[in-house]
């Protein structure tokens, strides 16, 4: 019992010492304070994003859905675009609709660093919804770019979806997080 009790003792005390050190950097520098909210935040969002990837959720149905949209418009813009599930035959290569296609990484990333810099979540629907309606929107925009400047044969599809789309994606969410925050948000963390 002894040793249990010396064991729950030094615990306490290291909890209490870091503690006090952490009151005391926080005084000191008071951005950290600030920061540690929205870190926890971010890390309980990675772990609902990675719940997420765990799950696999079948999104093929959103798949198909996405492929009808991006095949109907490219037909609109003159092209020859066939439909097979959430396969789009186009006249030089096909396109599989896969489930990053659908950019929800994109819009989890955003509702999440929304939850993480912000106190309550439910005063900042409105947030969440533009920023989502824009980045699906952007989404549709940027399979249709991918697909319609990989059949012109201007630059690789992995060029553009890697580097052009992902990256830009990236920093898209990033920009429209930092201006609908400053925009519609008075009280941050």
């Amino acid at each position: 019992m002894e040793l249990k009790e010396e064991i729950s003792k030094k615990t306490h005390e290291a909890i209490d010492e870091f503690r006090a050190e952490y009151r005391e950097a926080v005084n000191e520098y008071p951005k950290l304070g600030a920061m540690i909210p929205f870190i926890g935040k971010m890390f309980v969002a990675g772990l609902i994003f990675r719940g997420i990837l765990f799950l696999s959720p079948n999104t093929y149905f959103l798949q198909q859905h996405l492929a009808e949209i991006i095949s109907y418009i490219m037909n609109l813009l003159g092209g020859s675009y066939q439909l097979q599930n959430a396969l789009i035959i186009g006249p030089e290569s096909n396109y599989l609709i896969t489930r990053d296609c659908l950019g929800w990484k994109s819009i989890a990333a955003f509702i999440g660093l929304i939850f993480a810099s912000t106190s309550n979540l439910r005063k900042h629907l409105n947030i969440v919804l533009i920023g989502s309606t824009v980045l699906i929107i952007l989404n549709i925009f940027r399979v249709i770019t991918t697909i319609w400047l990989s059949e012109l044969g201007v630059v690789s599809f992995d060029i553009i979806h890697t580097f052009l789309w992902r990256w830009g994606m990236t920093v898209v969410v990033f920009l429209l997080w930092f201006f609908l925050l400053r925009r519609y948000s008075s009280d941050l963390l």
